[in-house]
C-alpha cells in the first residue's frame, strides 16, 4: 500500500527515521545526490573524504551505535489513520 504523506505531518506526529518511534516509509521528497563537489572544495578550501571511505566509516559507526527496531507497526498504523482523515475520499 502506498500512502503519500507530507514530511511535516510525519514529524508533527513524532515520526523519526533514526530513532523511536521509527517511521519505516521512505521520504520521497529528498532530491537526488550528485557528485559535483567543485564548489564545496573551492568555497571551504578542504579536501573531502572519498565516498567509499565515508561509507565504510558510516557503516562502522552505525553498527556500533544502532539500536535494532523493535517489532510492531503501531506508529505506522497511526500515520495511516491520520492520512485517511486528511486525504479526501477518491484521491
Amino acid at each position: 500500500m502506498l500512502a503519500r504523506m507530507p514530511r511535516d505531518l510525519i514529524q508533527q506526529a513524532g515520526g523519526n527515521p533514526m530513532d523511536d518511534p521509527y517511521y519505516f516509509g521512505e521520504y520521497l521528497d529528498v532530491p537526488p545526490i550528485t557528485m559535483n563537489i567543485g564548489k564545496v572544495t573551492r568555497m571551504l578550501k578542504m579536501k573531502l573524504t572519498p565516498f567509499e571511505t565515508g561509507l565504510k566509516e558510516t557503516y562502522r559507526w552505525y553498527t556500533r551505535n544502532h539500536r535494532p527496531r523493535t517489532a510492531g507497526f503501531e506508529f505506522d498504523d497511526k500515520l495511516l489513520a491520520m492520512v485517511k482523515t486528511v486525504t479526501p475520499a477518491g484521491v
